[in-house]
């Protein structure tokens, strides 16, 4: 099976798209001063958007905490097959295509929440205090817990700490953060509403569900063969270039785009995505002719994961990241092998009744 899988990539054809410089994302938050800590300016991993995002996502396959009407938990075991060192990107689209046909659709009843857990090691900049103007760059961990409404997959509260094992980057960040008192401090730990849902529940009511604000209905009308599927993914990245940010995706290849967009469904709406276009996805983008395999395996908070990969730059790319055993996705990893490098994973997921509740 798998060399008639390497076969088939082997005949792909395509053009293939120049390198361009990727778009840097960075969400701006105010900084506060407070006695505890000074808030940072944080690095978060958002892609193919300069509009901020929730921090993770997921997609289909992730062990659901079991509740009436909600999807079977996905097994863990791999399907038929172990994933090889010299698999490419084919291969493991494949296998995890294979492996989500396999589960469930997730039921959400009328009034209940997606509840979701990620953890996340990224990069923060602490610009200005007490210590001067110099920027300080810290190495951090973070969790957070949200609660989502299905209509949209907007965040209606979150909660979370961050802040944790905090690493200078460079020894000048040291140097400035121990003169600064920044290093040692507890975590910050924050329970809010999230204040952008209600403007956000407008403008799906405006502008109507779409891959960036997708609803269960929605999702339920995407076509379901590959090669259609890219089409519309193709469609919809040319649209997002010419009026979301034309300014920062000018000369970016539409197939990236196209990639990050996926990315973004499965990090932001996996729970609700059907399991047929949950493996159409998969099988969609692995039509794409300019993904790799990222060499090796990586550890994410516990989690191995191996990575598909867009290239964008010599030394910096987006990587959706793969189970080591399913192949199904875990989590997303930005800048690998750099300094500025972020990954975030998704550790738990449910439906409750009311934001604020545990599954």
């Amino acid at each position: 099976m798998l060399e008639a899988l390497a076969g088939f990539r082997d005949g792909l054809t395509g053009p293939t798209a120049d390198a361009t410089e990727r778009m840097r994302h960075t969400v701006l938050n105010a900084t506060r001063h407070s006695p505890a800590r000074y808030r940072p300016v944080s690095r978060r991993l958002l892609l193919g958007s300069a509009t901020a995002l929730a921090l993770a996502g997921l997609a289909g396959g992730v062990a659901l905490v079991p509740r009436t009407g909600a999807r079977p938990p996905a097994t863990g075991t791999a399907i038929g097959t172990s994933v090889g060192p010299d698999d490419g990107p084919t291969v493991l689209l494949e296998l995890a295509a294979q492996h989500s046909a396999t589960t469930g659709d997730l039921r959400v009843a009328p009034g209940q929440f997606i509840y979701r857990r990620t953890e996340s090691n990224g990069l923060h900049a602490f610009l200005g205090g007490p210590w001067g103007a110099q920027t300080v760059r810290l190495r951090e961990r973070s969790w957070e817990e949200s609660w989502l409404d299905p209509q949209g997959m907007f965040p209606v509260r979150t909660r979370g700490e961050e802040g944790a094992d905090a690493r200078p980057l460079t020894p000048a960040d040291r140097k400035i953060a121990e003169s600064a008192g920044l290093l040692g401090q507890p975590p910050h730990r924050y329970d809010r509403p999230d204040e952008e849902y209600p403007a956000r529940r407008k403008e799906l009511a405006v502008k109507g569900p779409g891959l960036e604000r997708p609803t269960p209905a929605y999702l339920g009308s995407l076509p379901t063969e590959p090669d259609r599927l890219l089409a519309v993914l193709r469609s919809a990245a040319a649209e997002k270039s010419r009026t979301d940010s034309p300014r920062l995706s000018a000369g970016m290849p539409t197939d990236l785009v196209a990639f990050e967009l996926v990315v973004e469904l499965f990090r932001d709406a996996g729970p609700i995505l059907p399991a047929q276009l949950r493996t159409a996805l998969y099988r969609a983008i692995a039509l794409l002719p300019d993904l790799r395999r990222a060499p090796g395996q990586v550890d994410l908070g516990g989690r191995t994961g191996i990575s598909v990969t867009y290239p964008v730059l010599e030394k910096g790319h987006y990587e959706i990241m793969l189970d080591a055993r399913t192949c199904q996705f875990i989590g997303v990893r930005d800048g690998a092998a750099t300094a500025e490098e972020t990954w975030t994973v998704v550790t738990a997921t449910g439906v409750v009744d009311a934001p604020g509740r545990a599954p």
